[in-house]
C-alpha cells in the first residue's frame, strides 16, 4: 500500500525517540513499547526528515544536545512537514526549564520535558498527544 497523499493519516509509527545517549534512548523506547506503541528509536538526526516522512509519527521526542546536529536545529529543518501532517514535537534536555520554555514558545514546538524525567512524565506527554495502545 503506498501512503503518499497529504491526507492520508495511516502512520508507520506512533512515535519517533531521537537521542544521542543510548542508556536514554534503550530507557524510553523499551518504556513506550510496552505499552503497545508504536516506538522508532534514532541515535541522530541524520535520517529524521527521511523517518518523518515514512513513518508520519503522531509524537517526536527530540533531544536539544546531541553533536553534529542539536535538536533546535533538526526542528527547524522538518518544522514544516511535522506541522504538515500533524506530528507533536516535545524537546527533552537538561538545559535550564528558562531556556525550554522560550524555545518551545518561539519554535513552535508542543512542549518539553527536562532531564532527568520520571516514566510518569512520558506517560503523561504520551496522553497529551493521545497516544495509548490501538490509539492509531
Amino acid at each position: 500500500m503506498n501512503n503518499t497523499s497529504s491526507g492520508d493519516r495511516e502512520h508507520g509509527c506512533d512515535v519517533v525517540v531521537v537521542d544521542d545517549d543510548a542508556d536514554i534512548l534503550h530507557l524510553l523506547v523499551s518504556h513506550i513499547k510496552e505499552k503497545g506503541i508504536r516506538v522508532k528509536g534514532l541515535r541522530s538526526g541524520v535520517e529524521l526528515a527521511d523517518i518523518i516522512a515514512s513513518e508520519r509519527p503522531r509524537l517526536l521526542l527530540l533531544d536539544v544536545l546531541m553533536p553534529v546536529f542539536n535538536g533546535y536545529a533538526l526542528y527547524d529543518s522538518i518544522k514544516e512537514e511535522t506541522a504538515r501532517i500533524g506530528t507533536r514535537v516535545y524537546f527533552i534536555s537538561a538545559l535550564p526549564e528558562r531556556n525550554l520554555k522560550w524555545s518551545v514558545q518561539t519554535s513552535g514546538a508542543a512542549g518539553y520535558i527536562t532531564k532527568p524525567f520520571s516514566m510518569a512524565d512520558i506517560d503523561a506527554v504520551l496522553a497529551e498527544a493521545g497516544i495509548s495502545a490501538g490509539s492509531r
